[in-house]
């Protein structure tokens, strides 16, 4: 699977590229939302993109809201929003504009697979559930 994380933190993008990786994920990064528009011009078969709430004094959330109101993105890519903001309107307006989940700043994997497993973007390797259910 193939995922775009847009963050202007030049931290928060390899900690999440490392966390994706390990998940399986092929990673596309883009430091602002100019540069996530051309990965989503030129990249066709994008399954997730994790965005910051805030990117350069931009709204994730109204790009998001852009996005969604395209056709071909309605749906596709899943959405998870990044944020430091922890407040309940940050997250129903995160929801609302077309986020599929919400994760709050700071993270680990633990929380990324967690939120990647209830929107369907996570699934354990075959071999460990071959590991489960035989023993």
């Amino acid at each position: 699977m193939k995922a775009l994380i847009v963050d202007d933190d030049e931290v928060v993008r390899v900690v999440m590229k490392e966390i994706l990786i390990s998940l399986g994920y092929d990673v596309l990064e883009a430091k602002n939302i100019k540069q996530a528009k051309q990965c989503l011009a030129t990249c066709t078969d994008l399954d997730l993109m994790t965005l910051d709430s805030t990117l350069d004094h931009q709204s994730g959330t109204g790009f998001l809201a852009e996005l969604r109101e395209m056709p071909k993105h309605i749906e596709k890519p899943k959405v998870v929003m990044v944020s430091c903001e922890n407040s309940m309107d940050s997250i129903l307006g995160a929801l609302a504009a077309g986020a599929d989940e919400y994760i709050m700043k700071p993270f680990d994997k633990d929380i990324v697979r967690e939120k990647l497993g209830m929107i369907g973007m996570f699934h354990a390797e075959v071999s460990d559930i071959e590991e489960k259910t035989c023993h």
